[in-house]
């Protein structure tokens, strides 16, 4: 997001019209590792209670959300064409919110686990062959 707020405006002549690649990319890259924050978030919220399950449902939810209302404050009750800051803006607002989720993912690995899903259930970046995954849950007895 960082790279989208100044890298936004940067063109290349494609089929003979000026294009933001950058832009392109950067998107589709960022939209690409935000489909991934479920499948990642989801098996370490495993080891924790339904509350904290839930804490994790909203909280993602409400990230969309505040990206929405950003993307709506924009333009909201201005002529076409006309927006309320510039996109360099729009994108750092966003970043502002994506490094706060990583803040967030941050000091839930500081944490120490919860003492009953400890003795049943860790955390371990270690593969087995059953699994294609470095990131899995692993049972201990």
């Amino acid at each position: 997001m960082v790279l989208l707020a100044f890298a936004w405006e940067w063109t290349l002549e494609v089929a003979g019209s000026d294009r933001s690649v950058a832009f392109l990319v950067l998107v589709f890259v960022a939209g690409s590792a935000d489909c991934s924050t479920t499948v990642t978030f989801f098996p370490i919220a495993e080891s924790y209670s339904a509350l904290h399950l839930t804490a994790l449902s909203v909280g993602e939810s409400l990230t969309g959300a505040v990206a929405a209302l950003l993307g709506a404050l924009q333009t909201a009750g201005l002529e076409e064409g006309a927006a309320r800051f510039s996109p360099s803006a729009f994108f750092v607002l966003l970043a502002a919110v994506m490094a706060l989720s990583c803040l967030g993912l941050l000091l839930l690995y500081l944490r120490p686990a919860p003492a009953a899903a400890s003795s049943s259930s860790s955390f371990s970046a270690s593969s087995s062959a059953s699994s294609s995954s470095s990131l899995t849950p692993s049972r201990s007895a």
